[in-house]
């Protein structure tokens, strides 16, 4: 009887360190494939910012990104804030006004991943401004926890230069003019699709 008793005890021990045992491995290799779609996300959607940058300053062309909807999903919120640009002319006046969207990656809660700047990687303060150079991105690309891990794509900002002078007219009739480039990217949902990989177009 005794020998019983303890080789259920015994076993029972086993089983429960058996079970312990297949979960914390099974959240170890949840959370790596996990991680690894979270890094894959944010080259993606860097990729895709480059793209919008590239195509919002040329002269047209078409781009699409394809995400695997391993353990993510593509998110987009819409009117995330205001953009309102002024000109100084005497007085203010208001040259755009326009609410501003957000395209986000939503990767699975255990991914492992530390907040940052993914895009400027050159300049990740370009995050904070509000008015960026004529050389600087439009386009930031960042990762966060909002209660999941995200990688967050915005163009909440302003290119702004100085383009120089230009003289119009004729002869003792000239009138010199100071130029501005102001310019931003507005991220509008045309179409999200699929099933398994989601395209992004």
């Amino acid at each position: 009887m005794q020998v019983t008793i303890e080789t259920v005890i015994l076993t029972a021990v086993m089983v429960t360190t058996m079970i312990a045992a297949l979960y914390t491995a099974y959240n170890m290799v949840e959370a790596q494939v996990q991680t690894v779609d979270l890094n894959n996300a944010k080259n993606l959607v860097k990729y895709l910012a480059d793209a919008i940058e590239q195509l919002a300053v040329g002269s047209g062309g078409a781009r699409y990104v394809r995400f695997p909807a391993v353990k993510g999903i593509p998110e987009y919120s819409t009117d995330v804030g205001v953009i309102r640009v002024y000109v100084y002319n005497g007085s203010w006046v208001e040259v755009c006004s326009d609410e501003y969207d957000v395209f986000m990656y939503r990767g699975g809660e255990l991914a492992a991943f530390a907040e940052e700047v993914v895009r400027p990687e050159v300049k990740p303060d370009i995050k904070e401004k509000l008015i960026v150079g004529l050389n600087d991105p439009v386009v930031v690309v960042y990762t966060a926890r909002l209660g999941r891990p995200y990688v967050i794509m915005e163009a909440a900002r302003v290119r702004a230069g100085y383009l120089g002078t230009y003289t119009v007219g004729r002869a003792f009739e000239e009138k010199v003019y100071h130029v501005y480039l102001i310019e931003y990217v507005k991220l509008v949902v045309g179409n999200i699709t699929g099933s398994g990989k989601i395209t992004v177009i």
